[in-house]
């Protein structure tokens, strides 16, 4: 088994360059590329490794939390002031002035203190998954459980779950911008690399946090967690310190030019006074008065209640800020840009009807099952081979449910299948698959080429009018028309 260290690597030789390495990173990684990892083993790996997951800090205690409240220096100056007027017993002053500052930090705390156990409740909720074979089956699993050894199996749309090198691939392409800042998708193949290749140009390995644009491919991983390249900058990040928001030091600089003027200004008061022949007393007690009244202790307040009111209307519309200074920094925003897919929607697919040159039909709302008397014989059975062969998703039946493993609209495919009680895993036995050709925003069609009873056929899905430009004949009914 593999020794990888748990902490980032801080150079090139505390790890293996996987990128030059062939065959023999399955032995060093101890692992069967046909079958994968068995559960225990991997429940093993699990337990010496460390769950894949980038190390964040540890939860804020609320004690900081509400300490944070006071780092702002008009706050800190609103204090000196309550202090300086007790002292003086202006308690009146004093506890006006107490009483805005806990208020304030009052707000700032219960805001923050919230949204922070929102967003660990949120964690907890969301689970990102990956597909990946253990004991010689594809299973879907939470990437934190993945470990060096694992076979993975992506496909466009899918991230990158963990630092992997590419053993097999079909039209490759992975978008790692990321990580390197390349705006353009790159082709990923698993040919052996020489050792010197830059990180940026090692095409034959996988990086975990990026994206598949297109085609599919088979890859071991060698790295999880902060053992990876993402895990190396999450490292540096959570290193460097945090810059203050525009407000923060609009109010910072605010402070500082108030301090200096009301020194200025005490100070002439208070030389002028002695001058005068005042006592040093009263003329001590009147410049203090007149610093703790040029104090805005109402400006602190209507900040924080302003922040309050913007995380209070984005809490109304399901929105989580973590912080009230961001509420700022999020003011500044025209424009949010989200994919839809899985976000906005279930990302559920399922089939409705159908439309062939033979018939139509369409899902029944009465019946469990969908009728298929509408459709000739040939016709039906080609859409079923079409549905099960194109096609490279999983169905899992569990006791209450099945498992949709892989993309919505193949599951779907699946599931439709299931609905007319066609026997998947037999089909797909009967016609084995040769080759694919991923689908890709290119061509907008996917094609394999099976080994059936009837000979090589090729089963294609797509676009309408991209497959038509692609076909020389019309099945109409059990016949074929055209040429």
């Amino acid at each position: 088994m593999v020794k990888v260290n748990k902490k980032p690597a801080t150079n090139k030789s505390d790890t293996p360059n996987w990128a030059s390495q062939d065959k023999e990173l399955f032995t060093r990684l101890g692992v069967d590329i046909e079958q994968g990892l068995s559960v225990a083993e991997a429940a093993t790996r699990l337990e010496s490794f460390g769950p894949n997951a980038i190390v964040q800090d540890k939860q804020t205690p609320a004690w900081k939390i509400f300490l944070r409240q006071f780092k702002s220096p008009l706050v800190v100056l609103l204090v000196v002031a309550a202090g300086a007027s007790f002292a003086f017993q202006e308690w009146l002053d004093g506890s006006a002035i107490l009483v805005v500052v806990l208020l304030n930090a009052g707000i700032g705390f219960y805001m923050e203190f919230q949204a922070g156990r929102s967003m660990a409740a949120l964690k907890k909720m969301v689970a990102v998954t990956a597909k990946a074979l253990r004991g010689g089956s594809l299973k879907e699993l939470n990437i934190e459980m993945l470990v060096p050894g694992d076979v993975i199996y992506l496909e466009a749309g899918d991230m990158t779950p963990a630092d992997a090198r590419l053993y097999n691939s079909s039209q490759l392409q992975v978008d790692e911008a990321s990580l390197t800042g390349e705006s353009i998708p790159v082709e990923k193949e698993p040919a052996v690399l020489p050792t010197d290749t830059p990180l940026a140009e090692q095409s034959n390995l996988l990086f975990k946090g990026t994206f598949v644009s297109k085609g599919n491919g088979k890859a071991v991983v060698f790295g999880t967690g902060m053992n990876t390249e993402l895990g190396k900058i999450a490292h540096l990040v959570g290193s460097s310190e945090q810059a203050a928001t525009p407000l923060e030091k609009k109010l910072e600089a605010f402070s500082g030019r108030l301090i200096k003027i009301t020194g200025v200004l005490v100070v002439i008061i208070f030389g002028v006074g002695l001058i005068a022949g005042k006592p040093i007393l009263e003329m001590l007690q009147t410049t203090v008065a007149l610093a703790v009244a040029a104090v805005p202790e109402g400006l602190s307040i209507v900040a924080t209640l302003a922040l309050a009111q913007g995380m209070l209307k984005l809490a109304r519309h399901k929105v989580i800020v973590r912080k009230l200074a961001a509420v700022e920094t999020l003011g500044g925003t025209t424009v949010i840009c989200t994919d839809k897919t899985g976000t906005l929607t279930q990302n559920k697919l399922e089939v409705e009807a159908l439309a062939a040159p033979g018939g139509t039909w369409a899902k029944s709302d009465d019946a469990a099952d969908m009728p298929v008397g509408h459709l000739p014989e040939l016709q039906y059975r080609r859409l079923i081979q079409i549905a099960i062969l194109c096609n490279n998703s999983e169905i899992v039946a569990q006791k209450r449910n099945i498992k949709e493993i892989g993309d919505p609209l193949e599951t779907g495919l699946l599931k439709f299948a299931r609905r007319l009680d066609e026997d998947i895993t037999e089909i797909r036995l009967k016609s084995p698959k040769v080759s694919e050709m991923p689908f890709s925003s290119e061509t907008k069609i996917m094609a394999t080429l099976h080994e059936t009873p009837e000979g090589k056929l090729v089963f294609a899905k797509g676009a309408v009018e991209d497959l038509l430009n692609c076909c020389s004949f019309i099945l109409d009914g059990d016949k074929t028309t055209g040429g």
